[in-house]
């Protein structure tokens, strides 16, 4: 399969930190030699903010060539390839779309292996979420239809209320996310620590958009199996 290799900076104070183009170049050939894999193609953005792929056009034909060969796309890291997730998450459609992957070598993504393609169904959940929103309907809808999944407060990770209201209606964006830390913990058997390490890695943020520490994923985790799930599901769709 065609690799396609693609490096970016956006200033010189960037490049002397330690992440300049020819660092990024030397680690994706490192890893097509680890990989057994040819580097078919490099990319090369030299002086390019990450916030409008309209601005790179080194990108843009790194993107044209993934897409037309099905290609696998591989960065020093996914803030070389979008600096928004909307961005990143675009972009990870219309790759996944022409049958192609991106490889994050910082992060450990590779969505050619198992764990790769969890993260796409990470992905397309966000995008749904960010597609989303509550009708305007919900600001007239009588409690009566919300007589549980209540919580005082700030709702726990995974849920959002319902506006003017205690009820608790399932965030999708974070019901993705709680999916995957649970097979995390329970299938991998991970501990907080490791996977709140690598959620940060794959720059996915908190409840408000933090990092992750070992007592959110706890709390995340034990708050998962606290609420009622299914009511909560049918508040929401009695919402539509």
């Amino acid at each position: 399969m065609t690799v396609v290799g693609y490096v970016r900076v956006s200033t010189q104070k960037q490049a002397d930190q330690g992440i300049s183009l020819e660092q990024q170049q030397r680690e994706i050939e490192r890893w097509c030699n680890t990989s057994g894999r040819k580097l078919d193609a490099l990319f090369v953005d030299e002086g390019r903010s990450g916030r409008a792929m309209s601005k790179r056009p080194a990108f843009r034909d790194a993107l044209a060539k993934v897409e037309a060969d099905s290609a696998t796309l591989v960065a020093y890291s996914l803030s070389r390839i979008a600096r928004s997730t909307g961005d990143c998450i675009r972009i990870a459609a219309r790759i996944n779309d022409a049958g192609g992957d991106i490889v994050s070598i910082k992060e450990q993504i590779d969505t050619s292996s198992a764990i790769g393609k969890l993260f796409f169904t990470m992905l397309a959940a966000m995008a749904q979420f960010e597609s989303d929103q509550l009708s305007e309907r919900m600001k007239d809808v009588a409690e009566d239809a919300y007589r549980t999944a209540r919580v005082c407060g700030r709702p726990p990770f995974g849920y959002g209320k319902v506006p003017g209201t205690s009820y608790l209606i399932p965030d999708k964006r974070e019901q993705a996310i709680l999916r995957l830390i649970n097979w995390y913990h329970t299938r991998k058997g991970w501990g907080y620590n490791r996977i709140a390490t690598r959620l940060n890695r794959m720059s996915i943020g908190s409840k408000e958009g933090g990092k992750w520490w070992a007592k959110t994923i706890k709390d995340a985790i034990k708050s998962s199996g606290k609420y009622n799930h299914e009511q909560a599901k049918k508040n929401l769709e009695f919402l539509k």
